[in-house]
């Protein structure tokens, strides 16, 4: 019997280099010859045409192109370059595709489907409403197309490690959708406060990094340096040493290398049958270290809470804020203090790499199994994927993170620690996968519950989501079947 908590592989980024801009904004340069292997193509100006979410169209077509916004300017530019290389004319067009609209959405993709050739050359929306979809048979199997290279600097490695069925990919992440970013799980860290409290070696907010990039940074001194910090629970607004939501306390369990999946030898993603004490000793701490101190605010909520907890850190009533990369652009012109970012805390020094993780509302990306040019669905989105990473993502550091946080070696240094780091495990990818009790939601349940559960949570929920991944497993083989007889 397989129990939750045994670490199966380390999967964590590959790659070696990570764009950081500097002040102009120009992003990374020239890509190498031996970077970009995209061979040449015509495709004699034929219309690419790309669905994208309503709510995230701003990644492949900026709303307004003259606004002066730079990450806009480069996304303007990008597809230009494109256009210009490939002879190819963008045309985006978009629908509602966030989780609120995920019946209607699968909708129009299965009519799609029915249509025999499909109206759009690629697909992205909300994470988890593209991913059922390959359960269904609409997605192309994205290795198979020409140019895609997902070990290419602009894919997630790390995402196909973990999310591919015998080598097939049907959906994927990469630097083509900025959201990648934007939902990034990271710690802010109040600077101000931190050399104030004396946290760590004397406040030395220098020291702090250094423990990052050694390698050092565990979860034992997280909760140390957390606990360290002077708060006031009866002052009448109160000041905390960590908040955390529904997003940023789950990124604490791929960080620590808890997990609910792991790869059998034939290379099947199974679930651990159990909780073992390694997971079941964390799950202890880790409910003490939130609840039974008034050092952290960590609410029973569904969201990112960013409405109140933006508000806390702009104030300064925050040492750390676990939140997603992108709202720091929302607050940013509140803060008048200074500020870095850092991951997510490693288990034990005994832990290879950190692992950064991202709220599952990221911008996913799928090619219809019917376009009728799978060549020209390969080449234009590894190009866009490839002119993203030298452009559009390095300009987003910097209206994002401002010369505040990486115009310094230490600001740099930590975005790449957390780019390199980043990791989505086979639990978040497939939530609605496994339906409406996944194993997110159990350890959840028995995390905000009034006595430690995990065990028995897990217990009664197995059977189900067990069924659930059962099923994933058949309606993938139909469909690997089903698209090798077509």
């Amino acid at each position: 019997m397989m129990a939750i908590g045994t670490l199966s592989a380390c999967k964590s980024g590959q790659n070696e280099e990570t764009p950081t801009s500097g002040d102009s904004g120009e992003g990374t340069g020239e890509l190498s010859e031996d970077t970009d292997t995209i061979g040449k193509y015509d495709f004699e100006m034929s219309d690419f045409t790309i669905l994208s979410r309503t709510s995230t169209k701003y990644e492949f077509e900026p709303e307004n192109e003259n606004s002066g916004n730079l990450v806009n300017d480069k996304i303007v530019s990008r597809n230009l370059a494109v256009e210009e290389r490939f002879k190819v004319k963008l045309v985006i067009k978009d629908a509602p595709g966030d989780d609120p609209n995920r019946s209607a959405f699968t909708t129009m993709i299965q009519t799609n489907y029915m249509a025999g050739s499909s109206e759009w050359d690629l697909v992205s929306a909300h994470g988890t409403v593209i991913s059922p979809l390959q359960f269904r048979g609409y997605c192309t199997d994205m290795t198979k197309l020409p140019e895609f290279d997902v070990q290419k600097e602009w894919w997630s490695s790390a995402f196909y490690n973990e999310c591919n069925f015998w080598g097939k990919l049907y959906f994927s992440l990469g630097d083509i959708a900025y959201t990648l970013y934007e939902y990034l799980e990271v710690l802010c860290v109040n600077e101000k406060a931190y050399i104030d409290n004396s946290i760590g070696e004397g406040g030395s907010v220098d020291a702090l990094y250094d423990l990052v990039r050694n390698g050092d940074w565990t979860y034992e001194i997280f909760k140390t340096y957390v606990k360290q910090y002077a708060c006031d629970p009866d002052a009448p607004e109160r000041s905390y040493g960590l908040a955390l939501n529904l997003h940023s306390w789950r990124a604490m369990l791929p960080a620590t290398e808890m997990q609910f999946t792991y790869r059998d030898e034939g290379e099947n993603i199974k679930l651990y049958e159990a909780v073992n004490d390694r997971m079941s000793t964390f799950y202890s701490d880790f409910r003490s270290f939130l609840f039974e101190s008034d050092k952290v605010y960590c609410p029973n909520v569904n969201s990112n809470d960013a409405a109140t907890q933006n508000s806390f850190f702009s104030a300064g009533r925050l040492l750390f804020y676990g939140q997603e990369l992108g709202q720091l652009k929302r607050i940013n012109g509140d803060i008048d203090f200074n500020f870095g970012v850092v991951p997510f805390p490693k288990y034990t020094d005994l832990q290879e790499s950190y692992h950064t993780t991202c709220r599952n509302s990221v911008s996913a990306i799928m090619v219809p199994v019917n376009v009728s040019n799978p060549t020209m669905s390969g080449v234009i989105t590894e190009a866009l994927c490839m002119y993203s990473y030298r452009d559009v993502i390095p300009a987003y550091y910097e209206v994002v993170l401002t010369l505040r946080v990486i115009g310094t070696k230490n600001g740099q240094d930590m975005m790449k620690i957390i780019r390199d780091s980043f990791m989505i495990d086979f639990s978040l990818a497939y939530t609605f996968g496994f339906g409406s009790i996944h194993p997110y939601t159990v350890f959840k349940k028995a995390l905000f519950a009034t006595s430690d559960s995990l065990t028995s949570e897990w217990k009664n929920e197995y059977s189900g989501m067990n069924n659930a991944l059962e099923k994933m497993y058949s309606d993938i083989i139909k469909v690997q079947v089903s698209q090798a007889g077509s």
